[in-house]
């Protein structure tokens, strides 16, 4: 999915995204325990800057992998755990 939009004499393009664990009866604006970044190149969507209160769970994964895939993205996870 190419994430650009031209108006007038700009052209915008969508290169990060700002994701905000809020539970599943949560809205924008809502408190949240969890915070990341995702970062566009090319057609990877690279998670960066996770900061969470709580265990990030496979149901998460999931969220973030079923976001990349709508967007036509490649999700590219990695925790410092498995950097270290």
């Amino acid at each position: 999915m190419k994430l650009t939009k031209k108006i007038g004499a700009w052209v915008f393009e969508v290169k990060t995204i700002q994701a905000r664990r809020v539970g599943l009866d949560g809205e924008f604006g809502d408190d949240f325990d969890s915070v990341a970044k995702i970062h566009q190149i090319n057609l990877d969507a690279h998670v960066e800057g996770f900061l969470t209160t709580e265990d990030f769970t496979r149901c998460d994964y999931k969220a973030f992998q079923e976001l990349c895939e709508n967007m036509g993205l490649t999700l590219k996870f990695k925790r410092s755990r498995d950097i270290v």
